[in-house]
């Protein structure tokens, strides 16, 4: 074979292939290129938009955001602020209602509670020196220690007796006649010193004992614990106005012997311990019998 052939077939046998190869590498670089170029202009800004757009756009984002996080303050302040003002205004209620209730309990101790005779003149048989010793009783000095009872046969004019002294003393003497039905003690018990048993506990208050997991089930003081408690704090109000310890009559004292001794004890021992610290007197009124002897 001569060289020309030779050169032929070489030519013939690479040039194709070295063109088809160049064909290929010449497709394959401008789809590169154009992948490439898609993802530059993804991650990058379009170099169409201009550098005021951008910064219209980054202040209009600031500004939504900033009225968004304005208007969301406003919102939570005014919502405190409401909060923070209905505890207040039920704080005050509350304190303003047992204000008032504290000023009419030491008004009522003041004046005393004067029940008056409870009978008619016609039928009504004067004895005024049983009524003076009374009245002495009824008036205590400032350091005295010791409380009282008064005894006598039934139907002898006890209640009306001490009735009638009670009320011409007045100042500083409290009349409780003891009810047949032991479920009105508390009625009668806070009728006789003026007491509110709805003394006002604010909501909060009430909130914040179940927070602490007070419930119902908590024994609950009785009606004619709350007023003795109450009358209690009166007498120490009513021993610094006038220098002597109130009174507090305790009629037909006898009713609670045969219904709850236990309620007769918590009375006797209030009054002993009381009247040992010269804060007020007990008189207790009674029929002879079983009352007396139990109190001795």
């Amino acid at each position: 074979m001569s060289s020309s052939k030779i050169t032929q077939h070489f030519r013939g046998t690479i040039f194709p292939t070295h063109f088809v190869n160049r064909r290929v590498l010449f497709l394959q670089s401008p789809s590169l290129m154009l992948r490439n170029l898609r993802s530059y202009a993804n991650s990058s800004p379009s170099p169409h938009t201009s550098p005021e757009e951008s910064t219209s756009s980054y202040l209009n984002k600031f500004t939504k955001y900033t009225v968004k996080r304005l208007l969301t303050t406003i919102l939570a302040n005014i919502i405190v602020t409401g909060i923070v003002g209905v505890i207040s205004v039920d704080l005050l209620y509350a304190w303003y209602r047992n204000r008032c209730n504290e000023r009419l309990l030491n008004e009522t101790v003041e004046k005393g509670t004067r029940p008056g005779a409870g009978i008619s003149s016609d039928k009504f048989v004067p004895r005024p020196e049983i009524v003076e010793r009374l009245k002495r009783i009824f008036q205590p000095y400032e350091d005295q220690s010791f409380y009282y009872m008064v005894c006598g046969e039934h139907g002898t004019g006890k209640t009306t007796l001490t009735r009638i002294a009670s009320s011409e003393v007045g100042h500083g003497v409290i009349y409780v006649d003891i009810p047949a039905n032991l479920n009105e003690l508390g009625e009668a018990f806070g009728k006789a010193i003026n007491f509110a048993f709805e003394e006002r506990i604010s909501f909060t208050k009430q909130l914040i004992r179940k927070i602490l997991g007070e419930t119902s089930d908590t024994p609950k003081t009785s009606e004619w614990e709350r007023a003795l408690k109450a009358f209690k704090r009166a007498s120490a109000v009513y021993k610094a106005k006038n220098g002597k310890p109130p009174v507090i009559v305790y009629d037909n004292i006898s009713r609670l012997v045969h219904k709850n001794l236990e309620i007769l004890d918590i009375l006797q021992d209030d009054a002993k311990d009381n009247a040992d610290d010269r804060k007020y007197i007990a008189v207790f009124v009674s029929s002879e019998g079983s009352v007396p002897r139990r109190m001795e």
